[in-house]
């Protein structure tokens, strides 16, 4: 399912690539750009499957050395090839395809090696079940997608390009907080799974309990550090031209924190096959963020934006727990979880105000109190 229809994507957007130059980008030049980058796409959808039948052996490797490693090292490298010899759009554009062809060499070798894809087996495949468990999850991904780019596409059409640029700047920053939530959710779903057919449930509480745990303790510190320091982090990261977006960042900080506090909730969701609610509550946190956006960016800019990106996202994440709750009983509000939390971030006020008494907030001061 999932190669032909990223071929016929790959092979449309080819095709059209002209035409979207030019009716989307109102330049042709990047004509070719578009045609290059539509080849990625089945070798993105390989890439991705070998690191899902990955998740399904329990195996974390393929997703290091595949996506965190291959990738990045690739791409980086090539660009850097393109830029010394003969800089150009469509030849970084080429670093970028070439790199997903050596992270889906490497996906089909997982694919060829550890499992039985390319083996002739007897087996019937349950196509019903399969589309019934699937085919929300699609439009949950769409919805996903929709949720994190449309406030930049809002801000682009009723703002100026720099106020696209000062979002874009925190934007990123506030989604490293979903670095060991990625990395440590990896694993969960296929775990949970294994326990709810087995009828575990009480293993699947403590499970799910103990995945929030290590997930919201070691994002806490990151978080901490940006909310307390949002001004000194962008102009850290990327100039003194982008300090304006730090009560935002500070906004959108409090939206990523909803997305870790309740843990795998949704992935615990897939596993007891609620796919439909997944996807009912993706497309209602859609639809507000959406209008949200239409309400706060022609008068707030990107603050407006972080405002409903950050409500969005706190919709999303609570429904998803609210249904968890009612179908299991599973929730992650335990003391273990809170007394900690609770503590450090008591701490982290305490000599934040400290600090801010006896000396002047700046960059010297903020890095040895990080």
């Amino acid at each position: 399912i999932v190669v032909p229809l990223s071929i016929i994507v790959a092979v449309g957007l080819f095709v059209a690539s002209e035409w979207l130059a030019a009716a989307v980008f109102s330049d042709q030049a990047v004509a070719p750009v578009i045609g290059i980058f539509a080849l990625a796409i089945p070798l993105s959808a390989v890439t991705d499957l070998g690191i899902a039948a990955s998740k399904g052996y329990t195996d974390s490797l393929p997703q290091v050395y595949i996506k965190n490693l291959s990738i990045p090292i690739t791409r980086l490298t090539l660009a850097a090839i393109v830029l010394l010899v003969a800089p150009s759009a469509p030849g970084i554009a080429w670093a970028y395809v070439l790199a997903y062809v050596a992270s889906a060499t490497l996906s089909l070798y997982y694919l060829y090696t550890k499992t039985d894809l390319f083996r002739r087996l007897k087996y019937t495949p349950p196509y019903r079940e399969l589309l019934s468990f699937s085919a929300p999850l699609v439009l949950s991904v769409l919805m996903a997608q929709f949720l994190s780019d449309i406030d930049t596409f809002m801000l682009g059409y009723f703002r100026e390009t720099a106020d696209v640029g000062i979002y874009g700047a925190i934007y990123p920053l506030a989604s490293l907080m979903m670095l060991f939530n990625t990395s440590i959710n990896h694993l969960s779903l296929p775990v949970i799974s294994e326990l709810h057919s087995d009828d575990r449930l009480e293993g699947m509480n403590r499970m799910f309990r103990v995945i929030t745990k290590w997930i919201v303790l070691s994002t806490l510190p990151v978080f901490l550090v940006f909310l307390l320091f949002p001004r000194q982090a962008i102009f850290l990261t990327y100039g003194s031209e982008y300090v304006a977006g730090d009560f935002a960042l500070s906004i959108l900080l409090l939206g990523f924190l909803a997305n870790i506090a309740v843990g795998p909730a949704q992935q615990t969701l897939s596993s007891i096959a609620d796919t439909h609610i997944i996807m009912y509550v993706s497309v209602f946190a859609a639809a507000l963020n959406t209008v949200l956006n239409i309400a706060l960016i022609p008068g707030y800019s990107y603050l407006g934006a972080a405002v409903a990106t950050s409500i969005s996202y706190a919709v999303l994440q609570g429904l998803y727990l609210v249904q968890l709750y009612r179908r299991t009983g599973i929730h992650p509000f335990t003391r273990s979880l809170l007394k900690p939390v609770l503590a450090a971030t008591t701490a982290a006020f305490a000599a934040y105000a400290a600090l801010d008494a006896l000396v002047e907030i700046t960059l010297f001061v903020v890095v040895p109190a990080c």
